[in-house]
């Protein structure tokens, strides 16, 4: 009997899909069964964008293989590769980022776990285990981290940073929630991720909310539930920008126009 070689191997694994992409695909057909080509040109964009996110970095040598399948992308690599955790997580920021100025969302999960990946297959328990910890805990628009990947991330750090540094790199990016899970924080972390953040954060804000009003309309209560989570987190935003410091730090080197804009920056009730 020929003697196989194991095919799992320790990964840290992400599963992340698209929220009401069944809505989105649906809306690509017009009552009469007619494409509706603007929608599904946008269909091809969202997929392409999450995809293309994560495209390797060109300074780090990686096993990061990415798989798209409909609404859904896994994500997976060695958990060994220096650095790889934290680099991951900004990729998970910056589709954050991308998907809100489109109004879109996305839920996920990030986990540990044993895995197969190639650029043609992928199974193993670590992908259950990412889908049914997605599905279980995400609940909300937020890609949520298992605390083993974040230990990960501490230990395997690029050569230069010791475990304290990579884990105030990691906590730039993460937040731990109110009911204890950490996630991608793309609302108060957002801001110095744009490639202008004094400029661009006024239009995410807008996005952000226009996202959320929308949502508040819907009667579904599980649906209602996410757009509330959303409510919540913009509205912590919204005291830091209207301190007095704040705000005249803001008349001072950006002028009247954003003065005014933070000036009137509301919660949304």
């Amino acid at each position: 009997m020929t003697d196989k070689k194991m095919l799992y191997e320790d990964r840290i694994v992400a599963f992340i899909d698209i929220m009401g992409f069944k809505q989105i695909i649906a809306s690509t057909i017009d009552e009469k069964g007619n494409e509706r080509v603007e929608k599904t040109h946008h269909v091809k964009y969202l997929l392409e964008l999450v995809s293309n996110v994560f495209e390797e970095h060109p300074d780090l040598e990686t096993t990061k293989i990415a798989t798209q399948f409909s609404d859904s992308i896994v994500i997976s690599f060695k958990y060994t590769e220096p650095s790889q955790v934290y680099h991951t997580l900004v990729d998970v920021l910056h589709l954050h980022l991308e998907l809100v100025n489109l109004k879109e969302t996305v839920r996920g999960a990030i986990c540990f776990g044993k895995l197969h990946h190639t650029e043609k297959l992928v199974f193993g328990p670590g992908i259950v285990k990412a889908y049914e910890f997605e599905t279980t805990s995400a609940l909300f628009p937020r890609i949520i981290i298992e605390p083993e990947v974040i230990r990960v991330g501490e230990k395997y750090a690029i050569y230069g940073h010791s475990k304290e540094t990579e884990r105030e790199h990691i906590d730039n990016v993460v937040k731990k929630d109110s009911d204890g899970q950490y996630y991608v924080d793309y609302f108060e972390n957002a801001r110095f991720e744009l490639d202008e953040p004094d400029f661009g954060w006024t239009d995410y804000l807008i996005s952000l909310k226009t996202i959320i009003e929308n949502g508040l309309k819907n009667k579904n209560p599980s649906v209602l539930s996410k757009f509330l989570w959303m409510k919540e987190r913009y509205n912590e935003l919204i005291p830091k920008h209207k301190t007095q410091e704040f705000l005249n730090n803001v008349r001072e080197h950006l002028g009247e126009e954003f003065f005014d804009f933070y000036s009137q920056l509301e919660k949304i009730k």
